[in-house]
Formats: C-alpha cells, sequence, structure tokens
C-alpha cells in the first residue's frame, strides 16, 4: 500500500468521523474570536466602570496590536490542547479497536503507518490554522485596519511550527501509550514540561514558546531579535518525537 494511498485513507477518516471538521470549525471560532474580543473588551471595561463606583478604566481605542496579542494568547493556551484530543487517539486508538494488526497485516511497513498517520494529522492541522488565520484577518480588517499581512503570514507559520510540535509530542505520546486515556495523560504532560521550560529565565529563550514571542512581534511589525535558538531546538524536539515514536513502534508487539 503506498504512501499516498494512507494519507489519503487518513484524511478520508479525518473526514468521515468529523474530526476534521471539528478542528477546522474550533480553530476558525478562536479566530474569530480574537478580533471580537480586540474589540468588546474595552467596552466592557468602560460598562464597569460607569456601573461600580469609585472605578475609573483609561484605555487607549483598542487596535490591530490588540487583535494580535489575542491571537497568540489563543494559539498559546487553546488551540494547543485541541490539537492535543485530536492527536492522542492516533496510533492507541487503533490498539484499542484492534484494527491494528488487520492494517500491518498488508503489504506495508510500520514506518510508513505512522509516516501517514502524522502526516494527515499535519495536513488537517495545516488546513485548520489556515482557516484560523483568514477568518481572524478578515475579522480584523472589518473590525479595524488589519496587522501587515506579511507579518501576520509570517506570525502563524512561526505558531504552525509550535503547534506542529505539539503535534509531534501528542503522537510519541499516541504511539508509546496502551489506551487513548493513558495517550492523553503523557501527552498533556509532555506539554505541561514544555511550559515549564518555556517559563524558566535562561532555558525559555530556547524552548519553543519562545517562538510565539517572536511570532507576536512579527505579527505587529516588529520582528526584532529572531529566537532562531528556538526555531532549532524546535525542529530537533519535532524530529526526536518522530524518531522515538518509531523506534519504539517498530518493537512494539501487538
Amino acid at each position: 500500500m503506498r504512501t499516498k494511498t494512507l494519507i489519503r485513507k487518513e484524511l478520508v477518516e479525518q473526514w468521515r468521523t468529523r474530526r476534521l471538521w471539528v478542528l477546522c470549525a474550533v480553530f476558525v471560532f478562536f479566530g474569530l474570536l480574537a478580533p471580537i474580543t480586540a474589540k468588546l473588551t474595552p467596552d466592557l471595561l468602560r460598562w464597569l466602570a460607569e456601573t461600580t463606583p469609585g472605578v475609573v478604566f483609561q484605555l487607549p481605542p483598542p487596535s490591530a496590536a490588540d487583535v494580535v496579542s489575542q491571537y497568540i494568547k489563543n494559539l498559546a493556551q487553546s488551540l494547543p490542547l485541541v490539537v492535543l484530543l485530536v492527536a492522542m487517539g492516533a496510533v492507541s486508538g487503533e490498539k484499542e479497536r484492534g484494527t491494528l494488526p488487520m492494517v500491518l497485516a498488508k503489504p506495508i511497513s510500520r514506518g510508513a503507518f505512522l509516516g501517514a498517520k502524522f502526516l494527515g494529522l499535519a495536513l488537517a492541522l495545516a488546513l485548520a490554522l489556515g482557516l484560523c488565520m483568514v477568518s481572524a484577518y478578515y475579522y480584523s480588517l472589518l473590525l479595524f485596519n488589519g496587522p501587515e499581512p506579511g507579518g501576520f503570514v509570517l506570525m502563524n507559520l512561526l505558531a504552525g511550527l509550535y503547534l506542529l510540535v505539539v503535534l509531534a509530542l501528542a503522537f510519541l505520546a499516541s504511539t508509546l501509550a496502551a489506551s487513548t486515556v493513558m495517550a492523553g495523560v503523557l501527552a498533556f504532560g509532555l506539554w505541561a514540561l514544555l511550559l515549564i521550560l518555556g517559563a524558566l529565565p535562561r532555558i525559555g529563550r530556547a524552548s519553543p514558546t519562545a517562538l510565539l514571542s517572536w511570532a507576536g512581534r512579527l505579527g505587529v511589525g516588529l520582528p526584532g531579535e529572531g529566537e532562531w535558538l528556538a526555531l532549532g531546538v524546535s525542529v530537533a524536539i519535532l524530529g526526536a518525537a518522530l524518531v522515538g515514536a518509531w523506534l519504539h513502534f517498530r518493537r512494539q508487539e501487538l
């Protein structure tokens, strides 16, 4: 069975089970939420000040920079959880259903199986993030002047690499674990470790989470100093997670 056929099978399965629909819908929701939140937050705070004696808020008018800030928050906090939920059952779910031995009984290597699984998830993530980007930018044009398009695209590319690292860690967890629940716990633990390392003063500059800071600067047109070390570490973690999944899976008894 050729790799293209396997990838097509994965995408068709995601479509039929509506996982792809849900993934895209959630990403679009958070994409639309960023400009709407940036627009409404100052009005809500003003209303709070008017209805609460002694409370005074002096806020600048909302701008496209507020959209970028809210967008990055969504990419850092909410959307990785969605990626974990989608990816944690990629391999462990096949083990639980008992369909994995049947698939591997065909003329297909374990490496090709894992590669098709991951590429199918990565393509779904790319589609969802693309729709998220377009929806956020379109609504920011309606409500504001909109961020600079080139910087906004670069911001999404860097954020996409961060989400791809999260996807690879969840995929590794799904390969190592015997059940989807165990895979979810392990995947969340790996992501939490990533966040903890990113919060440390020196190590944080080399963590994939630093990509989000760089992305935020690009989104508002202030590239500044690039987080190239974080970029290299992110690619290394991505590769190590995939190689680790393959090394474990090829020796795993099913």
